[in-house]
């Protein structure tokens, strides 16, 4: 019984400093790459395990947590490190990235699984690009 919650944590350990380098690396992205270096790179992103192994819940809780712990409030960081956790963990995901119709412009980044938005701030925003 020991052992088998020790490699729990351990699993739980592994998975929260993916997603905290993965949060680094899309700071990363951001800052040296343009946007179309980025877009090319997430298109080619393929989907790398079978589904089932984590939940998608509990992947967005982990990432939500390294982005408040590394400060991230920039919604396309959140989103491109979320795209490629969800990707890796096997669920076809998309970042959709919207803008507003409205004399103010706004832009906003999300994802999406199976049709379910997360880091979705707006209902009033045009999605103008998906990728994924």
């Amino acid at each position: 019984m020991l052992k088998k919650m020790v490699l729990y944590y351990f699993i739980k350990i592994r998975i929260l400093t993916y997603i905290f380098s993965l949060n680094l690396y899309a700071i990363l992205l951001l800052k040296f790459y343009s946007f179309e270096n980025i877009f090319k790179l997430l298109k080619e992103t393929e989907i790398q395990r079978k589904k089932g192994g984590v939940n998608f819940i509990f992947l967005k809780k982990y990432h939500d947590f390294c982005c408040k712990i590394l400060g991230v409030k920039n919604c396309l960081t959140k989103s491109i490190s979320a795209y490629l956790c969800f990707r890796r963990y096997g669920y076809d995901c998309k970042i959709h990235i919207s803008t507003s119709s409205e004399e103010i412009f706004i832009s906003h980044a999300s994802v999406s699984i199976n049709n379910l938005e997360l880091f979705k701030e707006s209902e009033d925003l045009k999605t103008i690009l998906t990728i994924g």
